[in-house]
């Protein structure tokens, strides 16, 4: 089976992990998780202080609660993202907005963003979706008009550059990284907070670690306070240096993933472009060369079951999926109002397989069979 997506690992990450195990000795929050933040840090060319997570999710939600907005604050998100946006969000108490998105890239439409802020909005969630950059100048003035934070939710995108210039994570309000098991680069779970605000950032070590304000500079050295007071609300979030130790392992690999995977993009494209796909099937990102994608997703032809198109490519071999469910049509975020490219995306979506492991041969089989299928 041609898998969607898979962690690219070896007995590098092996090395790694015996390290922890037979020479630290340190399981948890450790050494090896203040390394891999400073690793971050070089990497990304940075002044932004670094704060690794055990999730994603946990990045988004100790995000927010360190902003400290009043309970039942509004948060807007775009309807086109992982449900752990929304989670995060009511997670801290608040309540996400469900916005519109630009077909087909996805990313978060400004115009409809306006029509969504309201006395109680607090802050704006753009998503980097695929790997790709939001409407980043127009978003941080809208937030600017309206005084209102940014959280980035940018698991896609750690490795591209944005449209500043730079990598993700090295401007911008508050970033927020997810290295699951199929990220980018993955720590086997894990994920980071960044922000340029040194103050903001010790809140965030202190509440990654239960609230206890002793702990922040201590476990790092494998050691813990016993004596030790809580004056504000933390949770069990922290990284630990059997993650952190893989982490470092895969940003060393990193230029390598982002080669084979722009070698992948191009083969896509080329193929779709020689079996005649452009007109009817085609990508929903308009890709650069600085684009470390972390999905293909592409855009069926209107009226196709997209369930029988899976099964029918899961039978010869290939797996896909689709990324995502508009979160305003799930009962529990249910919006009373309708968002039409949200929606007209979220039936028309597939992510075809991509992941640095694949071969060249891979993208000309899945694009092959898949035009036997959609031309019937």
């Amino acid at each position: 089976m041609l898998r969607l997506s898979m962690a690219c690992v070896d007995n590098y990450e092996i090395e790694s992990l015996k390290k922890v195990f037979f020479e630290s000795t340190h399981f948890g929050l450790g050494s090896y998780v203040e390394k891999f933040e400073q690793e971050i840090k070089n990497f990304l060319n940075s002044e932004y202080e670094v704060i690794c997570v055990n999730t994603g999710t946990a990045a988004l939600h100790i995000a927010l609660e360190s902003l400290a907005f009043p309970k039942g604050s509004e948060v807007i998100v775009p309807s086109i993202t992982f449900v752990a946006s929304y989670s995060a969000i009511c997670a801290a108490g608040l309540i996400p907005v469900s916005c519109d998105v630009t077909f087909p890239d996805c990313h978060l439409d400004c115009e409809d963003l306006q029509k969504r802020i309201t006395k109680k909005t607090v802050a704006i969630m753009p998503v980097a979706y695929s790997g790709t950059d939001f409407n980043r100048n127009l978003t941080y003035e809208i937030a600017s008009k309206y005084n209102l934070r940014v959280i980035e939710d940018d698991a896609h995108a750690f490795g591209s550059l944005n449209q500043d210039g730079v990598q993700f994570g090295a401007s911008g309000d508050i970033i927020c990284f997810s290295f699951d098991g199929i990220k980018n680069i993955t720590c086997g779970e894990g994920g980071a907070v960044l922000t340029k605000d040194k103050v903001l950032a010790h809140k965030l070590r202190v509440m990654r670690s239960l609230g206890i304000e002793k702990d922040v500079e201590l476990r790092y050295k494998g050691q813990r306070a016993w004596e030790y007071d809580v004056t504000s609300l933390g949770y069990r979030y922290h990284m630990s240096n059997i993650n952190a130790a893989i982490g470092s392992t895969q940003l060393v690999k990193l230029p390598s993933f982002f080669a084979k995977k722009n070698e992948l993009s191009l083969a896509y494209i080329i193929a779709i472009k020689e079996n005649n796909l452009n007109d009817i099937f085609y990508l929903t990102q308009n890709i650069k060369k600085t684009d470390c994608l972390h999905i293909f997703s592409c855009l069926l032809p209107p009226k196709i079951d997209r369930k029988n198109i899976m099964q029918a490519l899961k039978q010869e071999g290939i797996e896909c999926g689709f990324h995502y469910v508009p979160n305003h049509t799930h009962t529990l975020f249910r919006s009373c109002y309708s968002l039409p490219n949200s929606e007209e995306l979220g039936l028309r979506l597939i992510s075809l397989p991509f992941h640095p492991s694949m071969q060249i041969d891979d993208t000309i089989f899945v694009i092959e069979t898949l035009k036997k299928f959609i031309l019937g």
